[in-house]
């Protein structure tokens, strides 16, 4: 197959511009189709309510009558209290306790979705209620959080909640009509649940930094997470001493406790870039928090539910999608130079193992110009066409034929279509493709600019 073929030489002047500029393009394909794809309305559905219902259950939980008890003298507020004088009034923490609850419940059951729940469901009202529960639920949230900061002591139990619902607070759920059907004017939902996932990512890598910056690699190597096992042992706290005083006992084990917390939260990152790492991700941040609870006492489950919330993928809609993606993109035409056998039995290899994805064809055989290409092309490297979009030659079609494939080869086909392996692939590609005539099962017809071999009947 001209799989192996050598590339028209690099024009010279513009062409490192251009190479930036493909980079730039794959860049912005990939946030495209990563950062800003729309998502199908039940995954998102199921993220906002989910969203509402951890919401609800912090207020609900949460003492925060006795707050009112706090001296003047002693109120620290945050930013977003500062315009306050004093304690809120205990009248005041439960009515906003009672309405935030109260907001959260209504987003929980979606009132406002549905047009078909009577004029004020299918009028303006409606369509408030439903963009509006949510956030005035996560605003009482926010408000009680502080009025609690303002004792002294940073409340870190539901920073990740507060933060990762913000991209979803922006964005209501798309109203739906009496039998299902898209209701009015559709949002983008895909975009908040990504930049949600996001927000996590940077919330647990920030958190990881910290140690570090703080605290250096002593954090994971010292004697630090020993002493506060030991502290955590001899405190009233709920949790299961006899884990925590195993843990301290153990250096070793501290060691390796500490090295894992530290572990997951400096990788986060991946997960923005890699969807299939997520599952795997809220196990292990569902462990540490469980684990956090379970040895000191403190209380991050508003944390490990909003990682489960936000980066499951409910439904299977995304995966769903990304299989549609791959599937499209492994389906296509694999154009190769008919007077060369090695290509020949290349493109033919490929043909058999990916099915009936892939259709291999000499260029000699097609109306080569309705494809895009030309002749000339053709005899110096293959070609995928794909069933949209434009044709790649060279080790790019090369990667897009191995994806085809399938199985172990989806490794090397990704890898050969990685922007930072271009300039390693492409001369590779050259060179093969130069001497392709000394590969097995050539003849010297495969030699680029061969005279093609004689035809019977000529």
């Amino acid at each position: 197959m001209t799989a192996l073929s050598t590339p028209p030489p690099a024009a010279p002047g513009p062409a490192p511009a251009a190479s930036a500029g493909g980079r730039l393009r794959v860049a912005g394909r990939w946030a495209r189709d990563r950062l800003v794809a729309d998502a199908p309305d039940g995954r998102y559905r199921v993220v906002r309510r989910g969203l509402a219902v951890v919401i609800g259950l912090r207020l609900a939980t949460g003492s925060y009558a006795s707050l009112a008890g706090q001296p003047d003298a002693q109120f620290r507020p945050p930013g977003v209290l500062a315009w306050m004088g004093g304690v809120p009034s205990t009248g005041v923490l439960v009515a906003v306790q009672v309405l935030g609850l109260a907001a959260a419940v209504t987003a929980t059951a979606g009132w406002g979705v549905r047009t078909g729940g009577g004029r004020w469901a299918a009028g303006g009202l409606g369509r408030w209620v439903a963009g509006a529960a949510l956030p005035l639920a996560w605003a009482a949230l926010l408000f009680l959080t502080a009025v609690r900061t303002s004792g002294g002591k940073v409340q870190h139990n539901e920073v990740l909640l507060l933060l990762a619902a913000i991209p979803i607070l922006c964005v209501p759920e798309n109203r739906v009509g009496p039998d299902g059907a898209p209701a009015g004017r559709r949002h983008n939902v895909g975009w908040p649940i990504e930049l949600a996932v996001v927000v996590i990512a940077v919330s647990y890598c920030a958190a990881g930094l910290a140690k570090l910056v703080h605290t250096g690699p002593s954090w994971v190597f010292s004697d630090n997470m020993r002493y506060v096992m030991y502290w955590a042992a001899q405190t009233p706290q709920p949790g299961v001493d006899a884990l925590t005083a195993t843990i301290a006992d153990h250096g070793w084990l501290a060691r390796l406790v500490a090295a894992s917390i530290l572990g997951l939260e400096l990788v986060a990152p991946v997960i923005v870039v890699w969807a299939r790492a997520r599952p795997p991700f809220v196990a292990a941040a569902v462990a540490l928090h469980l684990g956090t609870w379970a040895t000191l006492g403190i209380d991050y489950w508003g944390w490990a539910l909003a990682v489960v919330v936000v980066l499951l993928d409910w439904g299977g809609g995304r995966r769903s999608a990304r299989r549609a993606v791959e599937d499209g993109e492994r389906r296509g035409l694999l154009v190769h130079d008919g007077d060369c056998a090695f290509c020949t039995r290349s493109a033919l290899w490929v043909a058999r193992r990916a099915g009936r994805r892939v259709e291999a064809a000499a260029g000699s055989t097609l109306d080569l110009g309705a494809l895009g290409l030309t002749a000339e092309q053709v005899a110096t490297e293959v070609w995928w066409v794909p069933g949209h979009g434009r044709p790649e030659g060279g080790h790019r079609a090369v990667g897009r034929a191995l994806l085809a494939v399938g199985g172990p080869w989806v490794v090397a086909g990704r890898a050969l279509l990685l922007p930072v392996v271009a300039p390693v692939a492409r001369p590779a590609y050259a060179w093969v493709a130069r001497n392709r005539h000394r590969l097995p099962g050539a003849t010297p017809a495969c030699r680029i600019g061969a005279a093609p071999p004689a035809r019977p009947g000529r």
